[in-house]
């Protein structure tokens, strides 16, 4: 696909940032702090058309470089991300490391790092290209208290699950996904009290849980390669776990579903959002937390649960 640079960054050398954005005004503040608070100073958005204030605010930012498609009817797609996630920090960061993530995902590193630079250092030192992450949903103690204004993510969605989204297969490049988390949990609770409903979601596909990692950290002309948003070519190492802190649970998910649905160009004809939709009208007032539930303080929580490390 062709692209068009709208603004290219004023950026120092260091760890790209690449994310794809569709109507992110509410999240992009606070992910711009987040991963500038890491130690990353170029950014690269690839804006998909974006109808709010996504596409001003990036222009602002002296440190985001703003692409699109130079062909307003270019498809969407797991083929087209795939291609612009490896395509795009490959033009950016030719033998730089970058970070591939959505708006909604916070990486997370283990306390042994203050920043992303000494993680690529660690990584470098031990020849490896890239590094694993489980996707660990944060939720706040009921969907009805996802109006939670203008406090931190983590103030609004203190909660996660200790059990991990993925199992390590010896010899195998890709993990093995382990039902686990709140969403799985609601699914559970539709599939018991109302499997009626279960068809009007999923219809007659087999899909019924998302894959819950994603190799967020990977070096740029390497013989590493992306094969889709969640795996790549190669296996990751074992010695270190990030964390992506994914926040589906927020003031503007009602919109956002509205319009995912509406675009219907998400996975699956936008599966997920119409499994979020249903929990949004059949549990807003009900308990999300259960004996497995932690409350978010710091990185060592996710260390201490056995979902972040590094040795």
């Amino acid at each position: 696909m062709r692209l068009q640079f709208l603004k290219r960054a004023r950026a120092k050398p260091g760890v790209l940032c690449f994310t794809m954005v569709y109507n992110e005004e509410w999240f992009l503040p606070r992910f711009l702090d987040h991963y500038r608070a890491l130690g990353i100073s170029h950014f690269a958005f690839y804006d998909d058309g974006s109808t709010d204030s996504t596409r001003e605010l990036l222009m602002a930012q002296d440190d985001c470089t703003v692409i699109t498609a130079a062909d307003p009817e270019t498809p969407h797609g797991v083929a087209v991300q795939t291609d612009l996630i490896n395509g795009v920090p490959e033009m950016l960061s030719q033998g730089s490391w970058s970070i591939s993530v959505d708006a909604d995902e916070f990486l997370l590193l283990p306390t042994l790092f203050k920043s992303i630079d000494e993680v690529v250092v660690y990584l470098e030192k031990r020849k490896e290209e890239c590094a694993l992450a489980p996707m660990i949903d944060f939720y706040p103690d009921k969907l009805a208290d996802r109006f939670f204004g203008e406090k931190s993510l983590f103030e609004g969605c203190p909660w996660f699950d200790v059990d991990s989204p993925l199992q390590r297969v010896p010899d195998k490049p890709q993990p093995r996904m382990i039902p686990a988390g709140v969403r799985v949990r609601l699914l559970t609770k539709i599939m018991r009290r109302h499997p009626e409903l279960v068809e009007a979601i999923y219809g007659e596909e087999v899909y019924r849980y998302a894959k819950l990692w994603k190799v967020p950290l990977l070096k740029t002309g390497s013989d590493t390669f992306r094969i889709g948003p969640h795996n790549v070519d190669t296996r990751p190492p074992e010695f270190i776990q990030l964390a992506l802190a994914h926040f589906k649970f927020y003031p503007e998910l009602d919109r956002r579903i509205e319009e995912s649905l509406a675009r219907n160009v998400h996975y699956l004809g936008a599966v997920e959002y119409r499994f979020l939709k249903m929990c949004l009208e059949l549990f807003a007032d009900e308990s999300l937390l259960f004996r497995r539930s932690k409350y978010y303080r710091s990185p060592q929580d996710l260390e201490d649960a056995k979902l972040m490390w590094a040795e």
